[in-house]
């Protein structure tokens, strides 16, 4: 009986030593690596082309694509686990009164990115 609780226990301890080999995968490489070498990438990755549309594409105003942001509905974007768990903050954490962004800073971001010009007075 001893001996077969013995044989048990060795059994489960070389169990627990079992190593698995790694799967290659093609979207793993180490940094010393890079990418796989037989990648083509497209022309318009090279050279000014591609500097040149990001640049372009940063001065585009995002609002203008997808419109401005409406409020953020927690209950929505994260299923809650128990009922009143976003519930309405309470006068000392009201965030619906003063905590926004002023219509002034609004505009001086929106100068600062370059979407709009400053008006001259």
């Amino acid at each position: 009986m001893a001996q077969e609780r013995a044989k048990d226990l060795q059994d489960q301890i070389e169990s627990e030593n079992i190593v698995l080999a790694d799967i290659q995968s093609e979207y793993e490489f180490s940094d010393e690596e890079g990418p796989p070498r037989h990648v083509n990438h497209p022309k318009w990755t090279y050279g000014d082309l591609l500097d040149n549309d990001l640049k372009a594409q940063g001065r585009l105003d995002p609002d203008g694509i997808f419109g401005s942001m409406g409020p953020l509905h927690m209950e929505q974007v994260f299923k809650p686990s128990r009922p009143n768990k976003f519930r309405q903050r309470t006068s000392s954490a009201n965030w619906n009164s003063g905590d926004g962004l002023t219509q002034q800073e609004i505009v001086n971001y929106r100068i600062r990115m370059g979407y709009d010009k400053p008006e001259r007075r």
